[in-house]
């Protein structure tokens, strides 16, 4: 599912969100960006969460104003922030009862995967446990685009490896991941293109390897891509 992003602006107080791009169905998009450089208020404009100053955003030929619950319908959301308390149990058979895209086994399976039981509230989750959890839901939805605001945020490196493996396994040429992330290292382990945010413009989107080429270092050497985007983070 191809998503256009058509010259988006977006005002949040003083800040403002200036994006025109376009995110081809089969990548991986890892959105990153220093604090404050607007890479969750990009992600809500693509969900369609915030009022729109100007511009539009478009799935294929989809539009918010027209054809909200449609795009709804493609889309599944992991956000940065885990915002249920009560038992998992009660929340996973809720979600399933609400929309028939969410596959209760799958949810189970993977929350056994990441040992999580279904007993215990969330509010005795660690912040960890917590990501885990919101992963977990998100891929149990059949969808087309799936957006995830840091994922492995505060998750341990054992359960981050097994999550980039479970989002490898989830793609192919017919779906579109966008992740935000701070945590450079995992980046080429799944993106295929990295889209840089600076002060609310996304001043870059590339492939890793030409962003790679094109940044080799003073003796025409190859540089790792944790090196480049960090060099781009503090330009």
């Amino acid at each position: 599912m191809n998503i256009l992003i058509d010259n988006l602006v977006v005002k949040r107080g003083n800040f403002k969100l200036d994006v025109n791009t376009q995110l081809e169905r089969g990548y991986v998009y890892a959105l990153i960006g220093n604090n404050g450089a607007g890479k969750t208020t990009l992600l809500q404009s693509i969900l369609g969460g915030l009022d729109i100053e100007s511009g539009n955003v478009f799935y294929g030929e989809l539009g918010f104003e027209h054809n909200y619950e449609e795009i709804k319908s493609l889309y599944a959301y992991m956000p940065d922030e885990c915002y249920f308390m009560t038992k998992i149990y009660k929340i996973i058979n809720s979600i399933s009862e609400l929309d028939k895209r969410f596959s209760l086994k799958r949810c189970k399976e993977l929350l056994e995967k990441f040992q999580i039981n279904i007993d215990k509230k969330v509010k005795d989750l660690s912040q960890g446990s917590r990501k885990k959890l919101m992963f977990c839901i998100a891929l149990s939805f059949d969808c087309k685009v799936l957006i995830l605001d840091e994922p492995t945020a505060n998750v341990d490196p054992k359960s981050k490896e097994m999550m980039l493996t479970i989002l490898r396994d989830f793609m192919n040429e017919n779906k579109t991941i966008i992740f935000s992330t701070n945590i450079v290292s995992e980046i080429d382990k799944i993106a295929d293109y990295v889209l840089l945010l600076k002060d609310g413009k996304l001043i870059l989107k590339e492939n890793i390897v030409d962003l790679q080429e094109n940044n080799r270092d003073e003796n025409s050497n190859i540089q790792t891509l944790e090196k480049i985007i960090l060099q781009l983070l503090l330009k």
